[in-house]
């Protein structure tokens, strides 16, 4: 037990970390709480690490019930190419983080280190417990101060001092490089305009358990130009290498699906299992904690196993979806490579899409009539649970149009909640009003009834956010 002299010591010791700290959000509970958040996340590796393996006879059972030839392709594509990324292996990778970051920015020898802890609900949380672990466990300077959010007066008072910041995936890198740009943009470029000093960036060092090729392209710039846009947010249009530090383990850095398989393959792979995401997502990756959304996995097919009905009108899905589009999955880099392999000439992303599916119909001449929508969930540990046994067997799933078994979570309701672009919303309703025989407020509300079981099981489940093994701090404080 603390005795009275002892509080006072650590209750002086808070108010001096108080008074030499401004801005941002800091957490003074970290410390208090990590004994008990460490012993969760060491239960939870205990059990559930290694236990949602891919089941390699169903996954077959997955390939071969698919319908026609091009199916079993793309269905195979998906799962030959699919990194499953266990949480002994996250921890792993973080602890060799730890050991790279420290040693490659000299950060034993800072008189002072901040570690973004982030919401407690959030990966960065779990992580920075285990990021603190391996820093005891190494006998390595710890963290100063633990920091759950950034603003400029945060930056102002950190100066040149060390910032150490670990995620796990780094799927598209759109939400980690948006923050790295705006940190960037308002320290340095707008900076530049009011400070007589010149201004120099944040020392933020990055430590990701995993990324591919195209979002480490997006990670390693920062913007040197943007402009306003009508919704009030930041365009960027011109970059240089970014003075952040990146770090990652070589082998945990993944090459993108369109470079693995080539880009009709790739498509066909979007056609039937992610048809309404636009160039991501870049690889099929899920982790023991963390199965992420439609727009950075293939998240409906890995969970469930659909068997693509003969009925789904892919044609008329994509068409619609991408004409006024111009098609976000082809860069005019894609194009002039496929151009070059296959000696065509097509100059728009949405020509070259109208040829790809006019090639996945020609392949599609015999199909057997089979219109109810069957399951082969191949995530071990998932596929046993009785919440999904019970979805797959329910009359309205198994017989909803693909279109609506595929649509990504909130894309039917009237909300913000949708992960890709806004118009799938306009084309759902479209549809819905055209296939189904009732008013179209009533086919809304069953669309969002059904869509609602379907996205209300998700597996691996984010044992951090809820459950025994959840992440808590009682005495949670921030100032």
């Amino acid at each position: 037990m603390k005795t009275k002299k002892n509080k006072n010591k650590n209750k002086n010791k808070t108010k001096k970390n108080k008074k030499n700290y401004r801005g941002g959000a800091l957490d003074n509970s970290f410390l208090s709480c990590y004994g008990a958040n460490l012993a969760k996340i060491q239960a939870a590796i205990e059990k559930f690490s290694g236990k949602h393996a891919i089941d390699n006879d169903i996954a077959n059972e997955f390939i071969n019930g698919q319908l026609t030839d091009v199916r079993k392709q793309a269905a195979r594509d998906l799962v030959e190419n699919t990194i499953y990324i266990t949480l002994q292996e996250v921890a792993d990778i973080t602890e060799q983080l730890i050991l790279n970051m420290y040693e490659e920015n000299s950060l034993n020898s800072a008189e002072i280190i901040y570690l973004y802890v982030g919401p407690i609900n959030k990966s960065f949380y779990f992580i920075s417990v285990l990021a603190l672990y391996y820093i005891k466990k190494h006998q390595l300077k710890e963290p100063t101060f633990f920091i759950t959010a950034f603003d400029n007066d945060f930056f102002n008072t950190v100066g040149k001092n060390p910032i150490i910041m670990l995620d796990d995936v780094s799927y598209s890198g759109a939400q980690l490089s948006r923050m790295l740009h705006a940190i960037y943009f308002e320290r340095v470029v707008k900076a530049q305009k009011i400070s007589v000093e010149p201004p120099y960036p944040p020392n933020l060092i990055v430590g990701l358990i995993a990324l591919n090729d195209f979002s480490k392209e997006k990670l390693e710039k920062v913007p040197i130009t943007g402009r306003t846009q009508r919704d009030k947010s930041i365009l960027f249009t011109d970059f240089i290498k970014t003075p952040f530090k990146i770090t990652f383990l070589p082998e945990r850095l993944y090459t993108p699906l369109i470079k693995k398989i080539g880009l009709e393959r790739y498509f066909n792979i979007h056609v039937f299992f992610s048809p309404y995401t636009d160039n991501t997502p870049f690889v099929s990756i899920y982790l023991d904690n963390k199965i992420a959304d439609e727009a950075s996995t293939f998240k409906k097919a890995l969970t469930y196993g659909p068997i693509v009905p003969s009925n789904y009108d892919y044609t008329n899905l994509f068409l619609t979806i991408d004409s006024e589009m111009e098609s976000m999955i082809f860069t005019d880099e894609v194009i002039k490579i496929y151009n070059t392999i296959n000696g065509t000439t097509f100059k728009y992303g949405f020509d070259l899409e109208k040829h790809l599916i006019e090639k996945i119909k020609t392949a599609e001449t015999e199909i057997p009539n089979i219109t109810q929508i069957s399951f082969k969930p191949f995530i071990k540990g998932c596929n046993t649970n009785q919440a999904l046994l019970e979805n797959i067997q329910d009359v309205d799933i198994i017989n909803c149009p693909y279109y609506i078994f595929t649509a990504p979570e909130g894309c039917i309701k009237n909300n913000n909640d949708c992960v890709v672009l806004p118009h799938v919303k306009d084309y759902l309703h479209q549809e819905l009003e055209k296939d189904i025989e009732m008013p179209i407020a009533k086919a809304i509300a069953k669309a969002i009834e059904i869509t609602n079981k379907i996205d209300s099981f998700t597996c691996p489940v984010s044992w951090y956010k809820k459950g025994e093994f959840q992440m808590t701090c009682l005495t949670h404080e921030l100032v």
